[in-house]
């Protein structure tokens, strides 16, 4: 990876050298945002290079913490908590007082963690989570993993105690723990490889079929003209699916001897061999 490349060329800063580049950097911040004299300009140039310096010595500590925090991520990849931890790293520079006496790698360490995990908040769920109940919600995992492994399983006052809040708060961070599927997700094990969730979800909505003849009956129409010219298996099908007391997908593959995925396939056969003869019509 370019990123670590770059990172391992760095020299590491000395603690004086940390010092001095980052009071260039604080007199780069102090000057004013209009236009600037040739000293100011030379201030700012100085800084500019300093920041630059102070970034590129500190792009390990960047790597170190988005390991961490790539083992939390569903979907980011470790290039974009990089790109994320490096846009922290640039505040904390700007930010670093060089006169309070502590190490930037100590200062600068929160501004990339916190740059991280309000990346992972913000998009690394399909329905985001406030950043506080993110990382609350974080914590209460690690401690139930650390419980489970000690074969206790705490209850839900237990959990509340833990984080100093109430039990309706808990149950309201856990119904968040897992994030939510696409319902085009390829379920493994099933009976077909194409197989989706949303192939498994019940088709409860249908409506009985004399319900939508009267809504479309000029369709309907034109529908029961080109059912004789499908193949015999495909009017087996449409006819059941079709007849007046109403036999849903399920129901369909039960009554054929079939899978539900395959009477899936049946009906999308059905639907293309219509609109091929429509076409041709």
């Amino acid at each position: 990876m370019e990123y670590l490349n770059i990172a391992g060329r760095q020299p590491l800063l000395t603690a004086d050298e940390e010092i001095i580049l980052g009071r260039a950097v604080q007199a780069m911040q102090g000057l004013p945002s209009g236009p600037l004299d040739r000293q100011q300009r030379g201030i700012k140039r100085h800084g500019m290079k300093a920041r630059e310096r102070m970034v590129a010595a500190n792009m390990r500590l960047v790597m170190a913490v988005a390991k961490k925090f790539h083992r939390q991520a569903r979907h980011l990849q470790l290039g974009e908590l990089l790109q994320e931890g490096t846009v922290g790293l640039v505040r904390a520079v700007e930010k670093f007082d060089p006169e309070r006496g502590y190490k930037f790698s100590t200062y600068g360490y929160w501004w990339i963690r916190q740059s991280m995990a309000r990346a992972i908040a913000t998009y690394d769920r399909s329905i985001r989570l406030p950043q506080h109940q993110h990382e609350r919600l974080i914590k209460l995992k690690a401690w139930l993993s650390k419980q489970s492994e000690l074969g206790q399983r705490p209850t839900l006052d237990e959990c509340a105690a833990f984080l100093g809040t109430d039990c309706e708060n808990v149950r309201d961070l856990l119904s968040h723990a897992q994030d939510a599927s696409s319902l085009d997700t390829h379920v493994r094990g099933h009976d077909s490889d194409s197989s989706t969730l949303i192939d498994l979800i019940a088709d409860d909505r249908d409506l009985p079929w004399d319900v939508v003849a009267s809504d479309y009956s000029d369709e309907m129409q034109v529908l029961k003209a080109v059912i004789p010219q499908l193949p015999e298996r495909h009017q087996e099908f449409l006819q059941l699916r079709l007849s007046p007391d109403f036999f849903s997908r399920s129901q369909l593959a039960q009554q054929l001897g079939i899978s539900r995925e395959r009477a899936r396939q049946l009906e999308n056969a059905c639907i293309h061999q219509i609109k091929v003869r429509l076409r041709i019509a």
